[in-house]
């Protein structure tokens, strides 16, 4: 009688976990985009939303994938796709979205590319282990690789050809990751250097830092880092193929054009961070579908204040909060709107600018001290020159090992990566 208790149990059991699990399989299926379906604003992969551009995105592949191993169990497996944007019968830009299919709580970490030094950019905005957090990142990808048969790009690279739709051999990301107690959302953004004339397009408006410094000020500020910076740390070994792209950053150093380039997508992965998060927990409907990268669409409002200020009206109408209450809400939105378009200052970004501000004022004193003690300007001058240089280097130093020991050093991570589209190192 118990042997036949506990075996009638066990497939009960069975049978309760398979109609479950075929009941979660089928509500995830629901939340995937219908390939060859054309889509605006944003897309639903896994139960997230995610931001697309503005124009019109055809849907070229949906499907789950294995999960890698190092993500956590229970999620089962990978909701991925791929949208297209086509120009004239070239592939303009596409997306890749990839997410857990189940939620599951664990540590899904970060992508690698968010820890790289060896790309355009790549910034950790938060992290916490075991808590999720988000980072963004701009590299170049090469179409070199042959895709593994039957994989999503597989499929998506196979919708385009059996189209006639070109390809370039290089393209230019801007992605994303962003995760929590349960869930993790990549997104990566290709665009076609070829279609854009990026140089000539009107780049976004300068936009205010925490540093306080204008775009090209940072971009200086950013180039002195990274030189610094790869000068002290050996530069680590890449595909061959990646590295001889013109949009390899060590191949950039001339080039104006593709810098102001890398700079203005570097600049719109600012404004798309807010969107991207509020995708994850799946707040993004009625948010207007945001600019493409180095075009002005003239909004002085980011697409995730707009979204805020539109809900806040729908409270107001609703008699929720009083008319006085609503216009303050109104304006703390509007002052927002510039912080949300800020851009991030890595940490030796910031300890290079509290140098060069420091030592401006520093040696002014130097040269009005010495210039007491001798008598001589000369004197004072040489002193003044030889001192601020030495001090320079020794305070800069000083500050960077703060920053990168102390609050500036990112608690250690795991790191979960899906499967990648072409050659990104």
């Amino acid at each position: 009688m118990k042997a036949g208790f506990w075996s009638l149990s066990k497939r009960q059991v069975g049978a309760i976990a398979g109609m479950a699990l075929s009941v979660v399989a089928a509500q995830a299926l629901a939340e995937m985009p219908v390939p060859n379906r054309v889509l605006r604003d944003s897309v639903t992969v896994g139960e997230k939303q995610v931001p697309l551009p503005q124009g019109p995105w055809i849907v070229a592949a949906a499907s789950y994938a294995p999960l890698p191993g190092s993500a956590p169990v229970m999620a089962a497996a990978v909701a991925e796709a791929v949208l297209f944007q086509v120009n004239r019968g070239r592939v303009a830009s596409f997306v890749t979205v990839q997410t857990n299919a189940i939620a599951a709580p664990g540590d899904w970490g970060l992508a690698r590319d968010c820890t790289r030094a060896d790309i355009h950019y790549a910034v950790i905005h938060d992290f916490e282990p075991g808590s999720g957090g988000s980072c963004s990142f701009v590299n170049h990808v090469v179409m070199a690789a042959e895709p593994a048969t039957g994989s999503t790009w597989d499929v998506a690279s196979r919708f385009a050809a059996s189209r006639g739709w070109a390809m370039p051999p290089a393209w230019i990301m801007a992605g994303f990751r962003i995760s929590d107690e349960e869930d993790a959302l990549d997104v990566r953004y290709f665009f076609n250097p070829a279609i854009p004339a990026q140089p000539a397009a009107v780049l976004p408006r300068a936009q205010a830092t925490p540093s306080g410094l204008g775009p090209v000020a940072l971009d200086w500020v950013r180039l002195q880092a990274r030189e610094i910076r790869d000068a002290l740390v050996p530069p680590p070994q890449h595909d061959p193929r990646w590295e001889q792209s013109e949009w390899a950053p060590a191949r950039m150093a001339d080039d104006v054009p593709r810098q102001q380039a890398v700079a203005g997508l570097i600049r719109w992965t600012e404004t798309m961070r807010g969107p991207i998060r509020l995708g994850l927990r799946k707040q993004i409907t009625g948010m207007p579908a945001p600019a493409m990268p180095w075009i002005d669409d003239g909004a002085a409002i980011s697409p995730e204040t707009a979204l805020r200020l539109r809900r806040l009206e729908d409270v107001r109408n609703a008699g929720a909060i009083p008319e006085e209450r609503y216009r303050e809400l109104r304006e703390l939105l509007l002052r927002d709107n510039a912080g949300a378009l800020a851009a991030d200052t890595l940490p030796w970004e910031l300890s290079l600018w509290k140098t060069v501000s420091w030592r401006a004022l520093g040696s002014s004193l130097d040269l009005i001290i010495s210039y007491i003690f001798t008598g001589s300007l000369g004197t004072a001058g040489g002193i003044t020159v030889v001192g601020g240089a030495v001090n320079s280097v020794a305070y800069y130093g000083h500050e960077l090992v703060w920053s990168l020991l102390g609050r500036g050093l990112p608690p250690p991570m795991r790191i979960v990566d899906f499967a990648k589209v072409g050659l990104d190192g």
